[in-house]
Formats: structure tokens, sequence, C-alpha cells
């Protein structure tokens, strides 16, 4: 994957997405798994799947995550200011990134 920024900045602070183990417990308590939901669509995620994801993997630049609830608004703005796909690539390079251990493959 190329090189895709995970960082925005908003209302004059730098944000960036960013998962660990316990960010993913915490959306997959109340959501579908992620990569159920990634195998289901074919690769892809729904929008409100993308929103929510948005939502919990977003942390302010020197500080902690912003809250679910927070995120959600600052990830429809994301999604409408700059389109599905851009958000989507954000989100796919952080899971990579951070979530590594959703793509190992076993070596025969």
């Amino acid at each position: 994957m190329e090189d895709i920024s995970t960082q925005f900045e908003a209302n004059g602070k730098t944000y960036e997405v960013k998962y660990s183990f316990k960010r993913i417990e915490m959306y997959e308590a109340s959501h579908r798994p992620v990569m159920a939901s990634f195998a289901q669509n074919g690769g892809s995620f729904g929008l409100a799947e993308l929103r929510d994801l948005v939502a919990y993997g977003l942390m302010v630049e020197g500080g902690g995550y912003v809250s679910p609830q927070q995120g959600r608004a600052m990830a429809e703005n994301l999604i409408d200011e700059n389109g599905y796909l851009a958000v989507f690539q954000t989100v796919a390079a952080a899971l990579e990134r951070d979530c590594g251990f959703f793509f190992k493959t076993q070596s025969a």
C-alpha cells in the first residue's frame, strides 16, 4: 500500500486515525467485527461502519482519543469534505499499520 497519511487538521488541532487492540475491541463490542465486515463487503465498509471506525480511532496529537460520539461528527465531516474513498484509504492504512495481526498469514 502506498504511503497514505493518517493525519488531518480540524479546529486548529492535528488528529490521527490510530488503532490499538483495545480500541478495536471497543468498536467490535457494539459493531460487526472488523474483518467480518471487510470480508462480507468485498474489502470495504458500509458508510456507517466507516464513520464509526474513524470515530473509534481518532486521537488528538499529543493527547488521547476523542470520544466516539465526538468522533462520529468529525468523521461525517471528513467523509463529506474528502469523500468516502479518501477516508477509507486512511482507515485501511491505519489498520494495516496498527493492526497487522488482521493481515498476517501463516507460512507453510
